[in-house]
């Protein structure tokens, strides 16, 4: 006789990990999958796939951890231009 359970962590359209000690997490919506970085949901984020939600999620985490470590060693994080800023330059 053959069972299936499923764990606690595999809920359809649920993905969640954590991430150079962050909890980053993708939920599957009517319109998308949304992103959360640390149980905060991100504004104005939504991917067609969990992959590339959690892709940009993890670019996110990455981004952070090294805006962190610049201001530690006592240097200011570059400043990024909002997108349309940087097509229009």
């Amino acid at each position: 006789m053959s069972t299936q359970s499923q764990s606690a962590n595999e809920i359809p359209g649920f993905v969640s990990e954590s991430y150079h000690g962050r909890q980053i997490a993708t939920f599957h919506h009517s319109q998308g999958w949304l992103v959360y970085i640390d149980r905060v949901m991100q504004p104005n984020r939504q991917f067609g796939c969990a992959e590339d939600a959690l892709k940009w999620l993890r670019r996110q985490t990455d981004d952070c951890a090294f805006d962190s470590r610049m201001v530690a060693f006592g240097r200011r994080p570059a400043t990024r231009k909002p997108a349309a800023m940087a097509r229009a330059a």
